[in-house]
């Protein structure tokens, strides 16, 4: 007889399932970095997320995710946001898809494939709350277009890096939630001081940190705030005053695969993206 049943009440696979598919993503994760079934069914739900998502913007969510491990690209911007807000009436509108110069062809080839078209190169992020895109890190910014059947259209960003740190030009947007990154198997956020995105996953690694008050631990309206340094968190009374400040920027990384996928970045490339000249990085938590 398995764990958890009874001769009258099964506890069928399929129930643990639909359970786990409701899961808000900050308990999603904190399964998914366990061990035994658990785990395993939470990685699933988490990529099956994955891949539905990314099907918006190309048939094969599965092929789209090996071309960035391919590639050694990453995603970043509202769609990483999305992901870890899953279930919320709000999407993005594009995908922002950051990549080395010498892969920027392949890319805008891989896309044009499935019916994408090269468009004129926008000055700003349209759908980041209009960022300047053409920073002294990006190279250049290939913007592609397709209408789908239902008459919407998808939109590609291609960013191109001015180095050989793909990750380099999210360091520009130092003061906003578009530091989070996601890689084939990876999500990846990074935190800085006072900017509390997302943050029901604040504690989804620090989860043994009794410093950290009760009331992080869950989305409390299922959104976020993000505020720069200079600036009150916004809703202020979401946290209380003495500890608003107690963690200045760390960063936590899940890897979602069932295999033993490592990540393609190293632990210099994500600390790299953060502005030391602000004085605000102390190192942080990066977990694999």
């Amino acid at each position: 007889m398995a764990p958890h049943s009874t001769s009258k009440e099964p506890f069928p696979g399929v129930m643990v399932a639909e359970v786990f598919e409701r899961m808000e993503f900050v308990d999603l994760t904190r399964f998914a970095s366990g061990t035994g079934m658990f785990r395993d069914i939470a990685r699933l739900v988490l990529n099956l997320r994955y891949n539905r998502m990314l099907e918006r913007f190309y048939p094969s969510g599965v092929e789209l995710r090996k071309k960035l491990d391919e590639t050694c690209s990453a995603i970043s911007g509202s769609f990483v946001l999305e992901y870890a807000l899953y279930g919320l009436l709000w999407k993005c509108n594009d995908l922002d898809i950051y990549t080395l110069q010498d892969r920027a062809d392949e890319w805008e080839e891989f896309f044009k494939r499935v019916g994408y078209v090269r468009q004129t190169r926008q000055s700003t992020d349209e759908d980041g709350g209009g960022e300047p895109y053409f920073i002294p890190t990006v190279k250049e910014v290939r913007t592609l277009v397709r209408t789908r059947h239902d008459g919407r259209r998808s939109l590609v960003d291609i960013i191109v890096s001015d180095s050989a740190n793909v990750l380099r030009p999210l360091s520009a947007f130092w003061n906003t939630f578009v530091q989070n990154f996601a890689t084939g198997n990876t999500f990846t956020f990074v935190y800085p001081r006072n900017t509390f995105a997302l943050r029901g996953q604040v504690t989804g690694m620090w989860r043994q940190d009794d410093r950290v008050p009760e009331m992080v631990q869950k989305y409390l309206s299922r959104g976020f705030i993000s505020a720069s340094p200079n600036s009150t968190p916004i809703p202020p009374q979401d946290f209380p005053p003495i500890r608003r400040n107690l963690f200045d920027a760390f960063s936590w990384s899940i890897n979602i695969s069932n295999g033993n996928a490592g990540d393609e970045f190293s632990r210099e490339d994500v600390t790299s993206l953060i502005p030391h000249q602000f004085g605000w990085f102390d190192g942080g938590v990066l977990l694999f």
